[in-house]
């Protein structure tokens, strides 16, 4: 049910197909100043298509940019702390003992 909701892609898909079937059922010449080109169709379809992506992709790569930066200023600012968060030093710690593994 969710899928045919009314600004769902799959709504308008389902309703261009409807309406080329419309369109194929009127006799060739009969009514056609209603109808819509193909060429203004694939177009609509296409911008509507790229605008999807573009603003799903650009508001979800915002999303992940916030979080990392609002991570990054939280981490500067326990490092500035007089006395360091007690999770700040086990990390610390943790990441000082797996680089003398390493070195």
């Amino acid at each position: 049910m969710s899928g045919f909701q009314t600004g769902s892609p799959i709504f308008f898909f389902v309703f261009y197909l409807w309406q080329q079937r419309e369109m194929r059922r009127t006799k060739p010449g009969e009514y056609t100043q209603h109808r819509m080109s193909s060429t203004v169709t694939f177009w609509s379809a296409g911008v509507g298509f790229f605008l999807g992506f573009a603003f799903g992709v650009g508001c979800a790569l915002a999303v992940m940019y916030s979080i990392y930066m609002g991570g990054y200023r939280a981490a500067l600012r326990d490092a500035r702390l007089p006395e360091p968060p007690k999770r700040y030093v086990e990390a610390q710690k943790k990441l000082d003992s797996d680089l003398a593994k390493k070195g």
